[in-house]
């Protein structure tokens, strides 16, 4: 249990990154919502130039100005692009915002960790390991886990923060103002990032 309750100190994060976070993801996603909406109306102008362009090219043909040949070369051009800049738009609609909430619930679950662990409920804490990763194991009284993806992420920076004196001591909230830990945390996932995902 003691062992259990080490493990998960070190994939947690206080209350205040934890709030610190989700804020600024929040904002990401507003500010990503706008720029598809300028992004998609972008898009549907072009297909809709496309279309009278197809329609002046026809012109064009039956008043002479094109023969048959050229006219047909010319609307094929303009017929794929804008297949093209239709199939853009509806890919760009279609991409929404479904890594935001598992996202929200790795950082609540990695605020919850703490807790968990300074309660030395070894229940709660055998629940709490089964979302750290594989391989999760007791072998000759040690316990071990092999992270994945977000944990693993979180268990190195951790670590590297931990001097001895506490995990987090002195380190203020990662997303508060400027602080430079905010795009160590959140740099990677950008606007759209996918689930919870780390490169």
């Amino acid at each position: 249990a003691k062992q259990m309750s080490e493990t998960l100190q070190k994939v947690s994060i206080p209350k205040e990154w934890m709030e610190g976070m989700i804020a600024k993801l929040d904002r990401e996603k507003e500010d990503d919502i706008l720029t598809r909406k300028q992004g998609a109306q972008n898009l549907k102008k072009e297909i809709e130039t496309c279309g009278e362009k197809i329609d002046t090219l026809l012109d064009a043909h039956l008043e002479g100005v094109l023969n048959r040949e050229e006219y047909s070369i010319k609307k094929q051009k303009l017929i794929n692009k804008k297949i093209t800049l239709i199939e853009r738009l509806k890919d760009f609609e279609q991409e929404g915002h479904s890594w935001l909430e598992p996202t929200k619930q790795f950082l609540f679950r990695a605020h919850q960790n703490k807790n968990v662990a300074l309660q030395s409920n070894f229940s709660e804490m055998k629940n709490s390991y089964k979302h750290l990763g594989s391989n999760r194991l007791l072998a000759q009284r040690t316990v071990t886990v092999g992270f994945e993806n977000e944990w693993k992420i979180l268990f190195e920076f951790n670590t590297s923060l931990d001097s001895g004196q506490g995990i987090h001591k002195n380190i203020s909230a990662p997303c508060g103002g400027a602080n430079a830990l905010c795009t160590v945390w959140l740099g990677s996932w950008g606007s759209n990032p996918g689930p919870i995902g780390y490169t």
